[in-house]
């Protein structure tokens, strides 16, 4: 569901002041559209408002757009609130589109392990619970809203799981993640420091549980997939990588194997240009 939009609402502000107010915006074959009173001024729009209590009893109230750019959302059951929020001038043409960014990142779970693992919490220590409705804007003097965030599964996670966690941006604030797992019959506590820059809308980041060989020690690692400012990324965790024999220079000694998966090499020394076919973005991690 992230990227249903859900419960439209549409604020139309002339001459620094809230004017008008459309709850309903209609429906239509070419996506979600209104018709306003006057074609003068800016126009916000924000979904799921119904869970966003800074927009209840707004009608009337007169506020201004110095004041309404600092409003700010919370969270519902302890969990950050899934918005999209946009705006344009409506200045200069009859029709406008506005366009709609989410107000949340996204964390995945990547399990590497050589065993057995189920992750049966995730802790998001002094993470940020509040943030503002749109882009580029602050709260004024009040810092945000902090406080840790607790993911815990009706089952344990035991597979990549996309989106175990949806959490609010920030900046430089001291962030730790925190997992308890069972890994080959041990119950271990996981720590990891995040990311000090965390940016709303399509940044992915993959929480990584990673334990080579059966003696090595379980590692916790927390990175940024890739950053898509107004774009939605979706990165492919189930497409299977397959040698593209075509674009690639292999020696003629080489074998190329089970579909496409698996590249065979001779075992002396030998130059050869690979080249990959797969989904999405491939990261290359050399041994």
């Amino acid at each position: 569901g992230e990227n249903e939009l859900q419960e439209l609402r549409a604020y139309r502000f002339e001459n620094g002041h809230l004017v008008q107010i459309l709850d309903r915006p209609t429906t239509g074959s070419e996506g979600y559209g209104c018709r306003l009173d006057r074609p003068v001024g800016t126009l916000y729009v924000v979904s799921n408002t119904n869970d966003i209590s800074a927009l209840n009893n707004l009608q009337g109230s007169g506020i201004s757009e110095q004041e309404w750019l600092k409003l700010t959302t919370g969270t519902k059951e302890g969990l950050p609130i899934r918005f999209f929020s946009g705006s344009t001038s409506l200045s200069g043409s009859s029709s406008k589109m506005v366009k709609m960014t989410r107000g949340f990142a996204r964390f995945d779970l990547h399990i590497r392990t050589s065993g057995e693992t189920a992750i049966e919490s995730l802790t998001l220590g002094n993470r940020t619970l509040s943030t503002p409705l749109f882009a580029g804007t602050d709260s004024g003097s009040t810092p945000p809203q902090s406080g840790n965030l607790t993911i815990q599964p009706d089952k344990p996670y035991t597979q990549d799981t996309p989106g175990f966690a949806y959490v609010y941006e920030q900046t430089d604030t001291e962030a730790t993640l925190f997992a308890e797992a069972i890994v080959d019959g041990e119950r271990t506590h996981l720590e990891a420091k995040l990311p000090e820059i965390i940016r709303r809308n399509c940044i992915y980041y993959v929480v990584s549980v990673t334990k080579e060989e059966s003696d090595a020690a379980v590692q916790l690692t927390v990175e940024a997939w890739q950053e898509g400012d107004q774009i939605g990324i979706h990165p492919s965790l189930d497409g299977t990588i397959t040698v593209d024999t075509d674009r690639s220079e292999l020696p003629e000694t080489a074998t190329v194997t089970d579909s496409g998966t698996k590249l065979i090499l001779p075992h002396n020394l030998t130059d050869f240009l690979l080249a990959l076919d797969c989904d999405d973005e491939l990261e290359l991690l050399p041994p």
